[in-house]
């Protein structure tokens, strides 16, 4: 089963975004359409979400096992703790070509850092790995299949007025399960969790 773990947004703040999305502009000096490119592939909004950890495979049967790991002790997070979209960002962040259209969540981030790495603890002793790369939260729109330019981030600026979104409760997590179809993957909530 291939597991990931996030934070889930809610309808308005999946909305916006995806309306965020529908609205992405021309190239300036282009006649393409980000939008609908074929080298872009934009995340559905049923879809759109904060990915925290990215599992990789995991046996059905171990699953249990590691649902009570994620149910352990860990940090609380604030009373009512919220996040939103902040400005658009591109990945990788300062140069080269661009791979991933999304957007931060750089307000009041210490507590979904804090989640973050209670899981990333979690995961260690259920036998998955840390990641090597620092924990970057952000909600991603695009993948690019093909690299766009990285000039794209200044013609683009941060997010036309788009940013910030609406606020959107992150005092718990999901266990998702991710079915690989060719439309697109497919996400089943498998347990959802404190974001302790």
């Amino acid at each position: 089963m291939r597991l990931f773990t996030a934070v889930l947004l809610s309808d308005d703040a999946r909305d916006h975004l995806d309306e965020m999305g529908n609205r992405f502009p021309d190239r300036p000096h282009e006649e393409r359409d980000l939008r609908s490119s074929a080298d872009i592939k934009w995340v559905r909004p049923e879809n759109i979400h904060l990915t925290l950890k990215f599992l990789g495979e995991v046996d059905d049967d171990r699953v249990p096992q590691l649902i009570d790991r994620l149910r352990g002790d860990g940090p609380s997070p604030p009373a009512g703790y919220s996040l939103r979209a902040s400005r658009l960002m591109f990945i990788p962040l300062s140069r080269g070509p661009i791979r991933v259209i999304a957007v931060s969540v750089g307000e009041n981030v210490g507590p979904v850092q804090d989640t973050y790495n209670w899981i990333e603890r979690a995961c260690d002793a259920f036998g998955i790995p840390p990641e090597r790369r620092a924990f970057l939260p952000h909600i991603t729109l695009a993948r690019c299949r093909v690299p766009l330019p990285s000039d794209l981030r200044y013609e683009l600026g941060h997010g036309n007025g788009f940013t910030p979104g609406p606020w959107f409760d992150a005092s718990q997590f999901a266990l998702i399960h991710s079915a690989l179809k060719p439309d697109g993957p497919e996400y089943r909530n498998i347990a959802t969790f404190p974001a302790t």
